[in-house]
């Protein structure tokens, strides 16, 4: 489709000449595969089995045996960053994501929005016959167009994708997820009592949409982008598969490094003699309950990724079974470092210095599998030569014969199939630059600067930068600073650094610490104090939610009542609901009303600041009203941080986690009418924003 009309046309059809070929979709080349890209989130290259860790992942070790296990692949160090690399194959900073999505700033490499011209690969692939597939998390969504009344441009639907299924930004509860089947809001099938996760709801759909596929269109090749958010926060995973860890990382973050080297060297995934980089003991100080709990904390990790990756395998073995798993092309990645407790974070990045965030190779170094037996003809090997995410796109187009669109500005990237089945073969990418909260550094044919520069420090003054010098193709942990003895490369690769920068839209550098970004004026307008909201509608995420936090605020409900039970309004942390002909407000605290009356009536509760706590709570009074007489009323604390990651705020039920014993959800209103809730909050609020700062960066 697309090219000009080659028939002719003339007053009658009958002496006219049709061309069909202009109106006909796009057929994939013969024999092109499909395409499976699996992303992971946060995931160090010694956290994995096939790589040298200690968590299982045997699917993933199905795959790196009948497939290639990379060494030196590497991400633009934050979740989002890269996974704008994947999408685009452009670098992060030319899709103006150039730090966190929470805290986005008005320059061309950093206002969060991937500009339109820069096509998506499901878009190309879609133009030449393939169906695509988005599953999994979708962190790319500017976070102001989340809510079911924003704009849909920027969603999968609107990108190239013919379907989603899955969450918008950084995190969301794994029992009460907050669902998007393509362009509207969804509930879970179920509560997790009767086994809902959301790693196995993401995997079943998945193969229902292959079969979906399949039905009317057997021989249509598929793109599919299915990335669970394991390794992300919250960390939640059914109990049998953390227990399986129990006890495994009781020796600590320091002997797990002295454990995993060796194991990495003994795979292949690091050379003879790779040292450890520096890195502080911390195991052995920590009080033995503080060891326990930090072990715990692996445990819940790595039962995450485990169960995960069986999610995957059941993906992988719907493929076997229907015979397509040797012609699918299958990218395995962790989309960013190791991050979480200090101390394991570095553990899961041996043999590096740095964690997520950080611009040395333990902020960017990840492991990467790639598995197509029809396209492959080594098994079980490791491929060594550098190279970075905005490297998938063109591999991936190379492999399904597509060209780049000649309307477009040539890639940055370049095809790793030249490496398949050459393990010697040089590498064909020569320069790489990295830039992540105002830390930098630039790696070119086999040598890396990297500024001393803490990620979100404040510090600024980066004219003052001292950068430190490694020869990675013999010193790939960066174990030894050689800037002293090498000035001239220092300053041959801060130069190439600076080049690359005005390529690619860095400028400026902001090392400005998260609060700050918030304090900075933006051109979003304020919401009304007052807001209403009805039953029979999405729900609404949090930030398009009132924000109750640190403030007074009054919630109205007009109702009629009957025999009724159920919730009236939740979100996280808050719910008011009616249960045994009472009415029942919980936010931390807990007030019970009297009997109700029947018939059409006004429900609310209101709370009054009169001052904030040390934790930044707003304390004050909370009265529970009946037709605006208080029937109830006492202190009350309210919650400091944001509501847990989840739903939003619903009316008529409550979608996400109970926040009391008192009721089960979804617990849905019955026996009356929910007519409208009216939500009005004060002008008197007061937010820490150090708290706020520390979501944010908790949701990249």
């Amino acid at each position: 489709m697309g090219r000009a009309f080659r028939g002719v046309i003339n007053l009658d059809v009958r002496d006219s000449v049709a061309d069909w070929e202009t109106y006909t979709p796009a057929r994939a080349p013969a024999g092109a595969p499909n395409v499976l890209l699996v992303l992971y989130d946060d995931t160090g290259p010694a956290a994995w089995e096939p790589f040298g860790g200690r968590i299982a992942m045997p699917v993933l070790g199905r795959l790196a045996a009948d497939g290639l296990r990379y060494s030196q692949w590497h991400t633009a160090g934050l979740g989002p960053a890269t996974r704008s690399c994947l999408l685009t194959g452009r670098h992060h900073h030319e899709n103006a994501y150039a730090g966190l999505t929470g805290a986005a700033t008005g320059f061309p490499g950093s206002h969060g929005r991937i500009p339109r011209e820069h096509v998506f690969l499901a878009e190309v692939l879609r133009r030449h016959g393939w169906g695509t597939f988005w599953l999994g998390k979708n962190h790319n969504v500017p976070v102001s167009e989340h809510g079911p009344g924003a704009t849909r441009e920027n969603w999968p639907a609107a990108r190239g994708f013919d379907r989603f299924y899955g969450f918008l930004g950084g995190q969301t509860d794994q029992w009460h997820p907050s669902l998007v089947s393509d362009n509207h809001r969804v509930e879970p099938w179920g509560p997790p009592e009767p086994g809902y996760h959301l790693s196995e709801d993401l995997a079943g759909r998945a193969v229902r949409f292959l079969r979906d596929l399949r039905q009317s269109a057997p021989d249509k090749p598929w793109f599919m982008i299915f990335a669970p958010a394991a390794g992300h926060t919250p960390h939640q995973a059914p109990r049998e598969w953390i227990d399986r860890y129990r006890g495994r990382f009781d020796d600590g973050y320091d002997a797990y490094r002295h454990w995993a080297l060796p194991r990495m060297i003994e795979r292949g995934v690091l050379p003879a003699g790779t040292q450890l980089a520096p890195a502080p003991p911390r195991w052995d100080s920590l009080p033995a309950e503080q060891r326990r709990l930090s072990a715990r904390t692996a445990e819940v990790y790595a039962g995450f990724a485990d169960h995960t990756d069986q999610q995957v395998g059941r993906v992988v073995d719907h493929l076997a079974a229907t015979g397509e798993l040797a012609t699918t092309l299958v990218i395995v990645a962790a989309v960013a470092g190791a991050t979480g407790t200090a101390g394991w974070a570095q553990a899961f990045s041996t043999p590096f210095r740095g964690v997520k965030r950080d611009c040395h190779e333990g902020g960017v170094c990840a492991p990467l599998v790639v598995h197509w037996p029809a396209g492959i003809r080594a098994r079980g090997e490791v491929r060594h030569q550098y190279h970075h995410a905005v490297d998938i796109v063109p591999t991936v187009l190379h492999c399904c014969g597509v060209p780049w669109p000649e309307d477009r500005p040539p890639l940055p990237g370049v095809s790793l199939r030249y490496s398949f089945d050459a393990p010697q073969a040089p590498g064909t990418r020569h320069t790489q630059y990295y830039a992540v909260l105002g830390g930098r550094a630039l790696w070119h044919d086999g040598w890396k600067a990297v500024a001393e520069h803490p990620p979100a420090s404040g510090r600024g003054r980066f004219d003052h930068d001292r950068w430190q010098l490694f020869h990675t193709d013999t010193d790939r942990s960066e174990a030894h600073d050689l800037a002293a003895a090498r000035p001239e490369k220092v300053q041959e690769l801060v130069n190439i650094w600076f080049r690359e920068a005005e390529r690619f839209a860095v400028l400026p550098l902001d090392d400005r610490t998260v609060a700050e970004v918030l304090l900075e004026e933006r051109a979003e307008p304020a919401g009304p104090s007052t807001r209403t909201f009805h039953p029979d509608a999405a729900s609404v995420p949090g930030r398009d939610a009132p924000d109750l936090r640190g403030r007074s605020f009054r919630i109205t409900c007009e109702v009629e009542l009957e025999d009724a039970a159920g919730i009236l309004v939740a979100q996280g942390g808050h719910a008011l609901f009616v249960k045994d002909q009472r009415l029942w407000y919980i936010n931390q605290q807990q007030l019970v009303s009297d009997d109700l009356p029947t018939g059409r009536c006004r429900l609310g509760v209101e709370f009054a600041k009169e001052r904030i706590g040390d934790g930044y709570e707003a304390i004050g009074t909370a009265r529970l009203l009946v037709n605006d007489r208080i029937v109830a009323g006492g202190p009350m604390r309210t919650r400091p941080g944001p509501f847990s990651p989840g739903p939003g705020l619903s009316v008529g039920r409550h979608s996400g986690e109970a926040v009391s014993d008192a009721y089960r959800p979804p617990f849905p209103f019955t026996g009356g009418r929910i007519l409208r809730v009216e939500v009005t909050t004060g002008a008197d609020q007061q937010v820490d924003l150090a708290r706020e700062a520390a979501t944010i960066l908790a949701d990249e």
